[in-house]
């Protein structure tokens, strides 16, 4: 028995070795996965972001994999709060998590090898699932100087709850024109996702809509830099800490001028250990993925609790 249980443990090291994806993650528990990670000699990678996710999950378990001629894999593992199965992995090969300028440009070569990698991605799905329903190509490699850059997208629906959805972009563009910054992009990334078509939302249409209402009349407030009424609509917590200069602040780096519509909801932890209610907006003028997002976090009767405005989220 014991000789057929090494035998099983070896084997299944082996092959788990040979693929990147781990795409059969239904009813898998977080502790299955850091024993393959640490059998890959993969380590812990920390980070003080913090990543939004539903009521329903825990914050990812990242690990950082060693790759060559390109950056290194970073594998973000979110499992469920109530068994630690794992509800998504994404797998991320992107130069910024590792070299955080402006301006960092990559030679041809670089691009050549994460074009590669993303061609070996696909082709790995595609072998056990079927062709993909693919948007864009990276056959033009010229455009990696122009502002859009060189992108594509492939999904695969593996059945009502299991899908994998995978994107590269790359750019070499770089413009700078008065707030806003448009960067060079090398950016990997393929998520693998369990749903339960069973669950709800935790945030109902009644809570998103006051929330929402909430925030946009902050907003009307803060155009006219009426302060003090704009602090009746921030929770205790922070309204005596939140100066003229914040708010001034806060108005310098968003665009209120333009029209927000909500992006995404759900649940996010910060650093008090607490999760509260979430809305992103993204403004109705850009793409997607949007460049711009305003994470709003607030309290349950719908003051306002924190603001984070982000560029260039992909």
């Amino acid at each position: 028995m014991k000789v057929k249980i090494l035998g099983f443990l070896l084997i299944s090291q082996f092959y788990l070795s040979q693929n990147i994806i781990q795409a059969d993650i239904q009813g898998k528990k977080l502790d299955y996965f850091v024993q393959l990670e640490n059998k890959l000699g993969s380590k812990i990678y920390k980070t003080d972001e913090e990543h939004i996710s539903s009521g329903e999950v825990l914050q990812p378990v990242i690990f950082e994999r060693k790759e060559k001629d390109i950056p290194n894999l970073l594998v973000f593992y979110t499992p469920n709060k109530k068994d630690s199965t794992i509800s998504e992995i994404l797998y991320e090969w992107d130069v910024y998590n590792f070299d955080k300028g402006d301006n960092v440009k990559k030679t041809l070569s670089f691009n050549k090898a994460m074009i590669k990698k993303y061609y070996q991605l696909v082709d790995e799905v595609s072998k056990k699932y079927g062709k993909s329903i693919q948007k864009g190509n990276l056959e033009k490699l010229e455009l990696l100087n122009a502002e859009d850059g060189l992108e594509r997208s492939d999904n695969w629906e593996i059945n009502k709850n299991l899908k994998i959805n995978s994107y590269i972009i790359l750019s070499e563009y770089y413009e700078k024109n008065g707030m806003v910054t448009t960067t060079p992009t090398h950016k990997i990334r393929l998520y693998v996702t369990n749903g339960d078509e069973n669950e709800k939302d935790i945030l109902s249409e009644e809570k998103i809509k006051l929330f929402n209402d909430e925030f946009l009349k902050f907003i009307d407030k803060l155009k006219t830099s009426d302060f003090n009424e704009v602090r009746n609509f921030l929770s205790e917590k922070i309204r005596s800490s939140t100066t003229d200069e914040v708010l001034k602040n806060l108005i310098k780096n968003t665009h209120f001028e333009k029209k927000v519509e909500i992006f995404m909801t759900g649940y996010q932890i910060i650093n008090d250990g607490n999760q509260y209610p979430m809305l992103q907006y993204k403004y109705v003028e850009d793409d997607f993925p949007p460049n711009e997002i305003i994470t709003v976090l607030f309290e349950e009767n719908g003051k306002i609790l924190g603001i984070k405005p982000v560029k260039k989220i992909e």
